[in-house]
């Protein structure tokens, strides 16, 4: 791991117009082959600000939900090769939902720099990845101090924690993918659960490509 990983809580913006509900079909991004999804956690900002306190930041967050952020890594690879982006191999979806829980309902699950939750995904009924929250080396407080520096954050706003998969196989058409946390609180068992699926595609309509560019100027 590069040693700034463990001196700046680094993050990337993403794209509010690709956001998707729970159980909506996800495309592949085209003209991708390694489409991949990560489990992750959504912290919802309830109240705006900017320059925040790390010791406080926590206090904006409105809710926390399951979060799936889907990446184009063929095209991410070659993207941030250029020492930029993540671009297009980042922006096509992201999924949330179906619910919100505030901290109070997770205030029992406190530990370490998050919540004693633990999270798994599966891609067609099969386990993928796990973890648990209470794991991030950055606390979600750290992570909007640093992410709010100068500009305002706003309402509705979220930042995300990953558990990401492994990278052994890709998501291809017909896959259905699903992050699943199961938590008891109060004998009360309850738990969230995310599922996007990869439709299929008819014979007729293979794979989208990119919009060719042509060749840069010499």
């Amino acid at each position: 791991m590069n040693p700034d990983w463990y001196e700046i809580p680094v993050f990337y913006f993403t794209n509010p117009a690709a956001v998707h509900p729970a159980a909506a079909d996800v495309r592949i991004s085209p003209g991708s082959n390694a489409f991949d999804y990560e489990l992750e956690i959504a912290a919802v900002i309830g109240n705006g600000g900017s320059d925040l306190d790390p010791n406080t930041a926590d206090e904006h967050i409105a809710g926390y939900m399951l979060l799936c952020d889907w990446s184009a890594r063929d095209l991410q690879a070659r993207e941030m090769r250029q020492m930029l982006g993540p671009a297009k191999g980042k922006d096509s979806a992201t999924s949330f939902g179906p619910f919100l829980v505030t901290p109070d309902e997770l205030a029992d699950h406190r530990s370490g720099n998050a919540y004693d939750i633990s999270m798994r995904a599966y891609r067609n009924g099969e386990l993928y990845s796990s973890g648990n929250l209470a794991d991030l080396y950055w606390s979600f407080g750290q992570m909007l101090a640093y992410a709010s520096r100068e500009p305002d954050w706003c309402p509705a706003t979220s930042s995300a924690a990953a558990r990401w998969a492994p990278a052994a196989s890709w998501n291809c058409p017909g896959y259905t993918a699903s992050r699943r946390i199961p938590i008891s609180r109060r004998e009360t068992p309850f738990g969230w659960k995310l599922t996007n699926s990869v439709p299929s595609r008819p014979p007729c309509c293979p794979r989208p490509e990119p919009i060719p560019l042509g060749k840069a100027r010499a």
